[in-house]
């Protein structure tokens, strides 16, 4: 069984629907809000094989009940800086493996104490997607001289995202352009508005290029709009 922490938000709900469909687990969403969970469940096919149980994420005792039938927790539930290392641990010391869509600076200890077997954290939208998708396109080429990538998000920016976002930004480990500079503005195939490009490179960016063995890579989120922000 999978148990889902923070099924019923917005995260949790696509990964609730991703995995009805395609694992064939028995899928147990937690959460503390029911009604959200009710409307998800209309979206979700007819024979999937789901239910929901409440759990607080920030109450371990909770927790554990939660997982105590479950063969693997993921956690959906942010803001991840704040609470991913209480709620790994209890997972962990029960047996189950762990799986984190975030990565708080504090999980450094429970890959130091409990290794990597049972953990895979960073499998979200960014990071996740954004260093397993340009590794899986640099594999169909014999060799990769230059990688580009532009991050654009569509979906809504929640306040819990935001929060984890803006942890991000001011992780020491983040490499950001020594000099100051204003974001360029680029024009977006199939798209009819320009986008405000910020550079960045992380851990992730490092780890692509160097697996990919790449001389040059490039990476920048892309914001719609107006709005500007001076790095």
């Amino acid at each position: 069984m999978i148990g889902i922490i923070g099924g019923s938000g917005n995260v949790g709900q696509w990964a609730t629907q991703a995995l009805t469909r395609f694992s064939g687990a028995y899928i147990k969403v937690g959460g503390r809000n029911k009604e959200q969970f009710e409307k998800l469940a209309k979206s979700l096919p007819d024979n999937a094989a789901v239910e929901y149980r409440q759990v607080d994420f920030k109450n371990i005792h909770s927790v554990e009940q939660f997982a105590e039938d479950c063969t693997i927790i993921l956690n959906c539930a942010g803001p991840t800086y704040n609470h991913a290392f209480e709620l790994a641990e209890a997972v962990l010391n029960m047996g189950i493996g762990y799986v984190d869509v975030g990565y708080g600076k504090a999980m450094d200890q429970i890959f130091k104490r409990y290794g990597d077997k049972r953990i895979l954290c960073k499998a979200g939208a960014i990071p996740g997607l954004s260093g397993v998708l340009p590794k899986y396109l640099a594999q169909q080429f014999e060799e990769i001289h230059q990688i580009e990538v532009y991050y654009c998000a569509l979906g809504k920016f929640t306040k819990t995202a935001a929060a984890d976002y803006l942890d991000g930004v001011f992780d020491s480990r983040m490499e950001l352009p020594s000099k100051r500079r204003e974001a360029r503005r680029k024009l977006f195939p199939l798209s009819i508005n320009e986008a405000y490009l910020y550079p960045y490179y992380d851990e992730e960016c490092e780890y692509v290029e160097r697996i990919t063995k790449c001389n040059v890579s490039k990476w920048f989120m892309a914001l719609e709009g107006s709005a500007r922000i001076i790095l």
